[in-house]
């Protein structure tokens, strides 16, 4: 069963992540997520948009069986092929808006942050868990000082928590 609901509806493509409670990835999400980028660029929409289902969480991150037990190796391709599937959407001029509400952490900001635009809800709350527990952070946390300058990225990796009021005002969130 796939994690990853694919719609289109007026020429906007609708990646709604689906693992509840808190929208989890996986190695196999990341994958249908490459793929429908992929697809997309063959049939073009206007836009598209990534999202999570329910109230809890955007996506709270990756799951933690996918780094571990020799899978690391394969995650990280997961996480390479994603980031190249946004670099060429952006070839393209085919925008990505992520729509966010809830928990936003880790592999879910990392995906949020790749995205042209993320649009908030007020509960929105951003993060790097990682930090704190002292391992590293996720791959693209290295865009974070082109995206939302030097001193918010200092911030965001000394501080565990923002939320989408405070986002705002760091230029997280259109």
């Amino acid at each position: 069963m796939s994690n990853v609901r694919i719609r289109l509806h007026n020429d906007i493509l609708w990646l709604i992540l689906d693992r509840p409670p808190l929208n989890i990835l996986s190695i196999e999400m990341l994958d249908q997520l490459t793929t429908a980028m992929h697809d997309a660029i063959e049939h073009p929409p206007r836009l598209i948009v990534i999202t999570g289902a329910g109230d809890r969480a955007f996506c709270a991150g990756v799951d933690v069986r996918d780094h571990l037990d020799g899978r690391e190796k394969e995650m990280l391709r997961a996480v390479y092929d994603n980031f190249a599937a946004f670099e060429k959407l952006r070839s393209h001029n085919i925008p990505t808006v992520a729509l966010v509400k809830g928990h936003v952490l880790g592999g879910g900001c990392e995906l949020a942050a790749l995205c042209d635009t993320v649009i908030a809800h007020e509960d929105a709350t951003f993060g790097l868990p990682e930090i704190s527990l002292g391992v590293f952070p996720p791959v693209a946390a290295v865009y974070f000082p082109a995206l939302i300058g030097y001193n918010a990225t200092m911030r965001t990796y000394r501080i565990q928590r923002h939320h989408a009021n405070d986002a705002d005002r760091r230029n997280y969130s259109s």
